[in-house]
C-alpha cells in the first residue's frame, strides 16, 4: 500500500476563476462577482427551503418513545422505556443523545425537539448549496429537488433521527467528492461515517462503499489504522449496549425482524411502499433512479460508490417490507441521489433541464410541500396497505404552523390520556401508539406497547397476523399471565417453555450489571441458547383459557374504560367461564371486543346444553352485548360457558360477565341466538 497525502483541493477549486477581490465567475451567461453574489444566492436559496420545511415541521408519535427514555434518565432512573427493565426502545443512540442534551437545557420537549430536527436539516441543506452554488443550475436544481420531495421535506423534521442523517451525509458526501483526500480528511470522513452509523445502524450500507472508494486510493495501513480509529466510538456503544441492555441491537430491531411473517410476504409489501411512493411523491423516486442512471454514464469512483450505497440501500428496503411512514426510508438515498446529481450538474452538464424536470414532476404530486395550507393538508392521511401519510396525520395536532399559546402542545388525547394515568398512579396499559403517551404517563405506569416495539418479551415472539398489518407494527398479544407477571413481580406466565424464557430474560433485564449470571445470560442470548424455548412455545397447542365468573363481575373489573389494564384475552380454541353455583339466569351481559363474532355455549357438569351466536359489529373496540338465555338452559340451570372467536380477528376478549336476573325486555323476545345491545 503508498500513502497519499495530497492536496483537499477540489475539482472545480482546481479548474474555475478565482472570485477574491474583483474576479468574475461566469455560469449560462449569469455573471456572479465574488463571494458576496455566491453568499447572496445561498441565502435566497436557503430562505425558501426553510420557509417550506417549517410549514411542514411536525413531530410524529414514535419520537416521544425516546423521549420517555430521555425523560427516565433526566430523573435518575437511566436509559429505559419502563423504569423496571433495561431496554432499547430507540434506535438513533446519536439522536437520543443529542436531544437529552437540549432537553436538560430547556425541560421542554415538542418545541425542542423541533428546534433540534430544525437545526440540522438547515444545517445539511447550507453545505448542499453552498457546494452547488459555483453554478446556477446546480443551486437551482438542488433546492428544486430538496423543497419538491416530500420523503425529505416530511422528514426534515418529524421527530425522528432523519434531519441528523441528512446532516451527516451532507458532510461526508462533502469530503467524498473531493477529486483527492488527505489523511486529515479521510480521518474526518471517516468520524463521520461512524456517527451516522451510529445515529441509524441501517445506514451502514451507505457509508460502507463511500469510505471505501475514499480509502482505496490512499490505501496504507496507516489508513486503515485511522479508519479502524474512527470508528471507535460506533464500537463503545455496542459495548455499553451489550453490557447495559444485553443485546447490540435495539429491541425495535427484534421486533420487526422476529415478526414471523414469510419472507415473501415482506418482500410483496414493499412493493406497495414503492408505489405508494411513486403515486404521492413522484420526485423521490424519480430522482434517486436518475442517479443510478448519471452513475452509469459518469463512471467515476465517487458516483460509482454513492450509486452502490443507494442500490444496496434500496434492496435493504425490500427486505424488511419498507415501513409504515409513506416515503421515510427514501429520503436518506434520495439525499445521496440530489448530491450526485447536483456535482454533475456542477461540474459536466451546466443544464437547467433536471432542474425543470425535479419542478414538473413535483407539481404532479396530489399536494407539493410548498404548496400544503390548512385547506389542503387533510387531503388524504391511511393509504392501502397498511401505509399512511404520517405527517398528515399528526400535523393538526403536532405541527409547528398549527402551535397556538393557549394550547399546550402536543395538542392531543393521548397527552390528555397520559396525564390522566400519571394522575391515577402506579399501573399497567397495554396499548399501541405508546409515544406521547408513555411520556406523559410518567414512570409509575408500566406500559407494555402492542408493538412490541418496547417491549423486550413481546419484541421475541411472532405477530398475529390481520388482514391490515403494518410493516415494523405487527401487533403482539400478550401471553396468558404475562400481565399478572408484571404485576406481581412474579412469572405465572402459563406457558411453561415460554416462562422459562422468560425467567432468563428477566436477569438480563433487571439484575446487577456486572452479576456473573447475569453476563453468561446475555452470551446465552446472544448465541442462540434459548431460541428452542420459543420455538416449543409457537408450536405448541393452543389451549382453551379458563375464567373465574366472579372474577369477571362488574365489581372486581371496575368501570369499562379500565379494560387496558386486565389480561383478559384468550385465542381461537375459546375460554370456558365457571360460575361458582348452577344459575338460572335469564340473560347476560358480557363486554366482548367487537372485532370478532363469537359462538356461546351454555354447559352443565361439562355437556353442552345449547348454544347462540353473537354477531360481530362494524368497527372496532369493546362493547357490552346481551344474551338471552334460551328458555329451556334458563330453567334447567347452567354453571359454565364456553365461549369460542367464530370470525373476524379470531382472537377474543372478555372484560365482565353480569348476570342479569330480570330479563331483556324487548330483546328477550328475539330468536334463540340473537344479541341486543
Amino acid at each position: 500500500m503508498t500513502n497519499q497525502d495530497t492536496s483537499s483541493e477540489s475539482p472545480v477549486e482546481a479548474a474555475a476563476p478565482s472570485v477574491d477581490g474583483g474576479g468574475v465567475l461566469a455560469d449560462e451567461g449569469l455573471k456572479l462577482s465574488g463571494r458576496s453574489r455566491t453568499f447572496l444566492l445561498v441565502a435566497v436559496a436557503l430562505v425558501i427551503a426553510a420557509q417550506v420545511i417549517i410549514r411542514n415541521a411536525w413531530l410524529s408519535d414514535d419520537a416521544f418513545i425516546t423521549c420517555r427514555t430521555i425523560d427516565n434518565f433526566l430523573h435518575g432512573w437511566g436509559l429505559r422505556w419502563n423504569v423496571g427493565e433495561r431496554v432499547q426502545s430507540y434506535t438513533h443512540p446519536l439522536w437520543m443523545f443529542v436531544n437529552l442534551c437540549a432537553v436538560w437545557v430547556t425541560s421542554e420537549y415538542f418545541y425542542t425537539l423541533l428546534a433540534t430536527c430544525l437545526v440540522c436539516s438547515l444545517g445539511g441543506v447550507t453545505i448542499l448549496f453552498r457546494d452547488a452554488a459555483r453554478s446556477v443550475s446546480a443551486l437551482v436544481f438542488a433546492l428544486m429537488a430538496v423543497v419538491m420531495s416530500k420523503a425529505f421535506v416530511d422528514y426534515s423534521t418529524s421527530g425522528l433521527e432523519n434531519p441528523l442523517s441528512h446532516l451527516l451525509l451532507v458532510v461526508l458526501l462533502h469530503f467524498h467528492l473531493k477529486k483527492s483526500v488527505s489523511t486529515r480528511q479521510f480521518a474526518v470522513a471517516c468520524l463521520v461515517g461512524c456517527l451516522i452509523v451510529l445515529n441509524r445502524m441501517d445506514l451502514a450500507v451507505i457509508v460502507g462503499p463511500i469510505i471505501l472508494a475514499m480509502f482505496w486510493p490512499g490505501r496504507s495501513w496507516r489508513w486503515v489504522g485511522i479508519a479502524l480509529l474512527a470508528g471507535l466510538p460506533f464500537l463503545a456503544w455496542e459495548i455499553f449496549s451489550i453490557v447495559y441492555y444485553g443485546f447490540p441491537f435495539p429491541n425495535t430491531a427484534y421486533a420487526k425482524i422476529g415478526s414471523g411473517f414469510p419472507k415473501s410476504w415482506v418482500a410483496f409489501q414493499s412493493l406497495f411502499y414503492f408505489v405508494n411512493s411513486i403515486e404521492v411523491d413522484p420526485v423521490t423516486l424519480c430522482v434517486t433512479i436518475a442517479a443510478l442512471v448519471a452513475a452509469a454514464t459518469v463512471r467515476t469512483r465517487q458516483n460509482i460508490a454513492m450509486a452502490i450505497g443507494i442500490l444496496l440501500y434500496l434492496l435493504y428496503v425490500v427486505r424488511i417490507g419498507g415501513g409504515f411512514m409513506s416515503g421515510r426510508f427514501f429520503a436518506a438515498p434520495f439525499l445521496v441521489a440530489v448530491v450526485m446529481i447536483t456535482y454533475l450538474i456542477r461540474d459536466h452538464w451546466k443544464s437547467w433541464i433536471p432542474a425543470a424536470a425535479v419542478l414538473g414532476l413535483g407539481l404532479c404530486a396530489p399536494v407539493p410541500p410548498p404548496m400544503l395550507n390548512s385547506e389542503n393538508a387533510d387531503w388524504k392521511h391511511e393509504f392501502e396497505n397498511g401505509i399512511a401519510d404520517e405527517q398528515g396525520v399528526y400535523l393538526p395536532t403536532q405541527g409547528l404552523v398549527t402551535a397556538q399559546r393557549s394550547r399546550e402542545m402536543p395538542a392531543t388525547l393521548r397527552r390528555e390520556l397520559g396525564l390522566v394515568k400519571r394522575d391515577e398512579g402506579p399501573a399497567i396499559l397495554y396499548h399501541p401508539s405508546v409515544g406521547i403517551l408513555g411520556l406523559y404517563a410518567g414512570p409509575e405506569v408500566h406500559i407494555v406497547d402492542r408493538y412490541a416495539l418496547c417491549d423486550p418479551l413481546l419484541a421475541r415472539l411472532p405477530a398475529e397476523y390481520e388482514a391490515d398489518w403494518r410493516p415494523g407494527h405487527m401487533i403482539r398479544e400478550m401471553p396468558w399471565g404475562y400481565y399478572d407477571s408484571i404485576r406481581t413481580g412474579k412469572n405465572v406466565i402459563q406457558d411453561k417453555n415460554l416462562a422459562e424464557f422468560y425467567n432468563h430474560l428477566l436477569v438480563v433485564l433487571n439484575a446487577p450489571l456486572f452479576d456473573g449470571e447475569r453476563l453468561r445470560e446475555i452470551w446465552r442470548f446472544n448465541t442462540g441458547k434459548y431460541d428452542h424455548l420459543i420455538e416449543a412455545y409457537v408450536d405448541a397447542p393452543e389451549e382453551v383459557r379458563v375464567f373465574k365468573a366472579a372474577d369477571l363481575t362488574l365489581e372486581k373489573t371496575g368501570e369499562f374504560k379500565d379494560w387496558e389494564e386486565k389480561d383478559r384475552r384468550f385465542d381461537r380454541p375459546g375460554a370456558r367461564i365457571e360460575f361458582d353455583e348452577t344459575i338460572h339466569t335469564p340473560a347476560l351481559e358480557l363486554t366482548l371486543d367487537n372485532a370478532s363474532s363469537y359462538d356461546l355455549a351454555f354447559r352443565r357438569d361439562g355437556k353442552s346444553l345449547d348454544e347462540v351466536h353473537i354477531s360481530r359489529r362494524e368497527g372496532k373496540g369493546y362493547i357490552k352485548r346481551r344474551v338471552a338465555v334460551p328458555p329451556p338452559v334458563c330453567e334447567d340451570g347452567y354453571d359454565s360457558l364456553f365461549l369460542r372467536p367464530s370470525s373476524g380477528t379470531l382472537v377474543g376478549h372478555v372484560c365482565r360477565v353480569q348476570r342479569i336476573e330480570e330479563g331483556l325486555g324487548p330483546a328477550f323476545d328475539k330468536p334463540w341466538g340473537a344479541d341486543a345491545e
